[in-house]
Order: structure tokens, then C-alpha cells, then sequence
């Protein structure tokens, strides 16, 4: 389990995967087959990265027990929570479903900088989640749980990534994310969120209304912590892999 506090907001993520990743493995494992190391000094390690990334990432969908990454057709995250501005709204049982046709579309490796940037791109996101809420978005009292549905079209996914190298007792350096920032849009959100004002339809109907005519507004307020908890999910498992295999089979001389 892992909790990430958003630098801007008071939001936490909560991202449970299907098993908590270790800070040590009992032994080192090799390079997944599905996945190409690339030279660490070579002048074209971005377009090599990107090239493997592409080719190992439906594998990587399906979910490999065995360095601990979980399916994600649809991606499962346990609890989402935003407290901001008046608003407080908790997602449960998150199903993010549309991961399955992300496609990936840049690379850009600074080993010396122990950082890297994958940028990404999701035709469609679909958010299922049991909500409750309570609070105001923009000038309107928002009050309710049920099931919700927020669906994000045309969505570009930038995900920033920090890490340091640790020495286990093998001797061996293990690439270890530590930070994981996304920054994404969207063309248009979609909005339902169902029984709000405990079933009054009228009501209810009129909210979801006035949602998605202000979906953008509504988007930057409730989108961001949707992103952190994908960048959490996506450095949860890239250190189920990363924490296992060792460094210099990921990045070969």
C-alpha cells in the first residue's frame, strides 16, 4: 500500500496492486523475457527504450506474478481521495478501464540525472469507482455516494520519473523509483455520478447536468489526483521489476 500526498492539494492516493512491492528481493531474477535492455551509453537510448517499451507493453498488461505486476485489464486501485477547496470526494474500488489501448509515444533517459520521462497516450479512459462526497465544486453543494462513471476522452499522459540506485546485500545495484509526477489533459470529460442527495432524481439529474456542461472546471479539480494515482500504479510496478532485476541487465554497457 502506498500513499501519495499531491504537492498542490491536500489529496492522497491510495494504490493497493495486487501485492506490495518489497524493498528487497530474496534473489536477484533475470530480465523478464518480454522486455530488451538497451546500452546505457548509446546516443540513441531514448529511441531504443521507447522501441522496447512499445514491444514489451502487452505483455506487461497482462500481469506477470512472478516480478509482482498486476493485470490491468482494467487497472485496480483501492481508494482515491480528494480533500481541496471545499471538496471532499472519496472514489473506492477504482476499475480504470481503457489501459489496454494506451499507447506509448516518447522516451527520454538522463542516467546521470537519475530521472527519466515516458509520455503517453489513452484514446479513452473509463473511471468506475463506489463514490461518496461531500462539499462544493465551483458554487454547487455536491452531496451523495453511489456508483460513479467518469470517462476522460483523448487523454496525453506525462509521467516524470526520480530514482536512485541501491546496493543490496548481492552486491548488485537495483534501479529503486522514488517519485513519480504526471501532468495530462484531456479533450472532454464525461461525468454520472448516481443517487446524489440520497436518490432525489430531480436533483441529481439537474447536478450531473451542470458537471459535464462545466467539465473542465471539473476536470481540474477532480483529473490530477486520477493521474497521481496511474503514476503511482505505473512506479509500484516499474519497482516490482526494477527492485528485482538488476541494474546492469536493464541498461548493459
Amino acid at each position: 500500500m502506498a500513499y501519495v500526498t499531491a504537492a498542490a492539494t491536500a489529496t492522497r492516493v491510495c494504490a493497493v496492486l495486487a501485492a506490495a512491492v518489497a524493498c528487497a528481493a530474496a534473489a536477484a531474477l533475470p530480465l523478464p523475457s518480454y522486455i530488451k535492455p538497451c546500452k546505457i551509453n548509446d546516443p540513441g537510448l531514448n529511441e531504443c527504450s521507447l522501441k522496447n517499451g512499445r514491444e514489451a507493453i502487452p505483455s506487461i498488461l497482462k500481469g506477470d506474478p512472478k516480478y509482482r505486476v498486476p493485470s490491468m485489464q482494467p487497472l485496480v486501485i483501492s481508494e482515491v481521495s480528494v480533500a481541496d477547496r471545499g471538496l471532499n470526494i472519496t472514489l473506492r474500488n477504482v476499475r480504470l478501464h481503457g489501459i489496454s489501448d494506451i499507447e506509448f509515444r516518447s522516451s527520454v533517459f538522463d542516467p546521470k540525472g537519475k530521472k527519466f520521462e515516458w509520455g503517453f497516450f489513452l484514446p479513452r479512459l473509463e473511471v468506475l469507482a463506489d463514490y461518496q462526497v461531500d462539499g462544493k465544486i465551483l458554487v454547487l453543494p455536491l452531496k451523495g455516494s453511489g456508483p460513479a462513471n467518469i470517462t476522460l476522452v483523448d487523454v496525453p499522459l506525462t509521467l516524470k520519473f526520480e530514482y536512485e540506485l541501491v546496493k543490496k546485500e548481492d552486491g548488485k545495484e537495483y534501479l529503486n523509483p522514488t517519485k513519480a509526477t504526471p501532468t495530462f489533459d484531456t479533450s472532454r470529460t464525461y461525468i454520472q455520478l448516481d443517487n446524489l442527495f440520497n436518490g432525489d432524481k430531480l436533483l441529481g439529474d439537474n447536478t450531473n447536468m451542470f458537471l459535464n456542461e462545466n467539465w473542465r472546471e471539473v476536470t481540474t479539480d477532480v483529473g490530477p489526483v486520477i493521474a497521481q494515482a496511474i503514476a503511482e500504479a505505473v512506479r509500484q510496478i516499474l519497482s516490482g521489476i526494477a527492485l528485482q532485476v538488476p541494474y546492469e541487465q536493464l541498461f548493459i554497457q
